[in-house]
């Protein structure tokens, strides 16, 4: 049985992250700067922990050269991982843009099976396919069963900035 802290976590994860995609949607109509407002929203982190480090009410973090090397590449790749989700929320439908970031763990199964050759065993990985049918269905059912063309909220340049996210984050 989970605890109740590991609940309410991912309730909050849950809640604060369609808040945000939310709140980035009705920014991106207002702005039509998507690179812009995914790098301020990575800035506004700088502004949370600067202050924390220059009072000492958090550590700053003393890194090495080698751990700056180390960060460097997962940090680019997060970048334009985020990057890509919000060009992709602020150029088509969210909803599409969910089925298609619904790919990302198959994407991380792919690359782990290339990079080190190894993967989960099929019955962990097959649970995959609900998962992504899952978020499709989330997403389209609604239209589908209402006979509405699910295919008009497709657009190549959300499809583009999705695809990225999904090998960045991946």
């Amino acid at each position: 049985m989970p605890s109740a802290t590991l609940v309410v976590g991912i309730t909050l994860w849950y809640a604060f992250n369609v808040g945000y995609n939310v709140f980035n949607k009705m920014l991106s109509k207002a702005l039509d700067f998507p690179m812009m407002i995914s790098l301020w929203s990575l800035g506004v982190g700088l502004l949370y922990f600067l202050p924390l480090w220059a009072t000492g009410l958090r550590p700053a973090p003393r890194l090495t050269p080698e751990d700056v090397k180390a960060c460097t590449v997962l940090s680019m790749l997060h970048t334009v991982g985020h990057v890509g989700a919000v060009v992709a929320m602020s150029a088509g439908a969210v909803s599409f843009v969910h089925i298609i970031k619904a790919l990302e763990p198959m994407f991380s199964v792919m690359f782990g099976l290339l990079i080190t050759g190894k993967t989960d065993p099929l019955r962990v990985n097959v649970w995959l396919i609900p998962i992504i049918a899952g978020v499709a269905w989330a997403a389209v059912g609604s239209k589908i069963m209402a006979g509405q063309d699910v295919l008009a909220d497709i657009n190549p340049v959300a499809f583009g900035g999705a695809m990225v996210s999904n090998v960045a984050f991946s």
